[in-house]
């Protein structure tokens, strides 16, 4: 991420208690910002039934809310950067600030599941400009002896995320409308507002001389996932390779991904140091997080569909289930620091990851024998999973980043999650619809469609878990056989 020169330099020292308050302003605005954006993505699952019936889409399609929103995110990480240094801190976080918000308010004029996807996909880009703005702002606004405790109120904000977004989402769905769900990011949005404006006055003017970035790379880029996106998530209703259309977006996404990879070969401006992608311990954490993260969001869309299809539940039902896991991360984070300092760094990561997976083979068998104490028990363990699994790998993939390299690893790191969740949300959605057409459904017979699609989704994580272990002990035996 482009650096904006505060003080003598990024991370020093404010020069008085005034300036040490204007900098937590500032990086609790855009934390605010940020519990907004993540909070809206847990909010619309929870009222996925609500919002299908409103614009007349069959309940699969509701994955194009997430998978759009998803997709908005990664295209506007790799420009994110370059805009924050040609627009400076305050006049950014206006501008996406308001984006969020008033794209917000035009969803609630929607009447079809297209036109709302192209705004859910309009609300991701500014998502993907607040998510990392928040860790610029901790970096630069706030002394290096604030960075740990700043970043501690970030990670409760993203494990309070969601907690919040399914039982308010859920709540207000079966109250109200749909649409309040939208509303709800007005008074959100203001705060943040308020509180960047407070914290972001007199900083320096921005660098409008500052090197853009590869527009080639980013146009091939975004055509190809958005080309991909769409084979997986309508392949099966228009016939797969039958349909000329579906051959054709084949083609284009491609052609557009070999252009990428060209651009970025020879582009002087690439969006990936390439030196990154000769660090073992950061393309393997990034591999994961994308799994991960692909099963994560996965989970959050089936569990309501799950519930929402076979179990008939209400939305607040949805999201008291839906919660336990927000509310069991927001616990665990601020015990993982300790448990961190007690187990290395891949055996963290591999515990996590088998606890999630634990959780979501829960739910294989859960659909099948449902009960309350089963749901709770499935919940919390992957609550406590992802409290292990997603910050030790945020942890394992910054470490090994050069300070030159932070801005490109960032990226690469937040694009990794983005990618990650809106293809794991079109292939669960894919997968589960294909599965349920190839069926005469009895009431309740559904059970068998959703197990293979949880028991797939735990496979995953548990692979990713099985890697680290090996990780750990071939690193282990190197570095005995260096004694040796």
């Amino acid at each position: 991420m482009a650096d904006l020169e505060l003080d003598a330099a990024p991370g020093a020292a404010p020069r008085n208690a005034a300036l040490a308050r204007q900098g937590w302003l500032a990086v609790l605005g855009g934390i605010v910002a940020v519990l907004m954006s993540v909070m809206d993505l847990q909010m619309m699952n929870a009222a996925m039934a609500q919002i299908q019936a409103g614009v007349h889409a069959p309940l699969g399609a509701g994955a194009w809310l997430s998978s759009a929103y998803l997709l908005g995110e990664a295209a506007m990480l790799p420009v994110s950067g370059m805009l924050l240094a040609r627009l400076g801190s305050a006049r950014y976080a206006r501008l996406f600030i308001l984006l969020f918000v008033a794209v917000s308010i035009l969803c609630t004029f929607a009447t079809g599941m297209t036109g709302l996807a192209v705004l859910r996909a309009a609300q991701g880009l500014a998502s993907g400009a607040l998510i990392p703005f928040a860790y610029v702002l901790i970096i630069q606004r706030l002394p290096r002896d604030e960075h740990a405790r700043a970043f501690a109120v970030f990670g409760a904000t993203m494990a309070l995320a969601p907690t919040l977004g399914p039982a308010v989402g859920g709540a207000l769905a079966a109250l109200f409308d749909w649409r309040v769900l939208f509303y709800i990011n007005v008074p959100i949005g203001a705060l943040a507002l308020v509180l960047t404006h407070a914290g972001l006055r007199r900083l320096p003017a921005a660098d409008a001389s500052a090197q853009s970035v590869d527009w080639r790379s980013v146009a091939t880029l975004a055509v190809a996932l958005g080309a991909l996106q769409f084979v997986l998530q309508e392949g099966r209703g228009l016939g797969w390779l039958d349909s000329p259309l579906i051959v054709a977006l084949l083609a284009l996404a491609g052609l557009m991904l070999v252009g990428f990879v060209g651009s970025e070969l020879h582009s002087t401006r690439a969006l990936v140091d390439r030196g990154l992608l000769r660090n073992q311990q950061f393309v393997m954490a990034c591999a994961a997080n994308a799994l991960a993260c692909g099963a994560t969001f996965a989970s959050y869309f089936a569990i309501p569909y799950f519930l929402i299809s076979v179990r008939g539940a209400e939305p607040q039902q949805i999201g008291q289930v839906i919660m336990l896991t927000g509310a069991t991360q927001f616990v665990v984070l601020w015990f993982t620091p300790a448990i961190g300092r007690r187990l290395p760094l891949f055996i963290t990561i591999a515990l996590g990851a088998g606890l999630f997976a634990a959780g979501t083979f829960g739910w294989s068998a859960l659909v099948a024998h449902y009960t309350g104490a089963g749901v709770a028990a499935a919940q919390i363990a992957r609550g406590i999973g992802l409290s292990l699994l997603l910050a030790p790998l945020c942890v394992a993939a910054t470490t090994v980043a050069q300070p030159a390299q932070a801005a490109s690893a960032s990226i690469l790191y937040n694009m990794s999650r983005s990618l990650g969740g809106s293809l794991g949300v079109t292939l669960a959605a894919a997968g589960i619809d294909a599965a349920r057409a190839t069926r005469t459904l009895a009431p309740g017979s559904g059970a068998t469609v959703f197990a293979h699609a949880f028991g797939w989704m735990g496979a995953v994580v548990a692979a990713i878990g099985a890697a680290f272990c090996i990780a750990w002990v071939a690193r282990r035996a190197n570095v005995h056989s260096g004694e040796g």
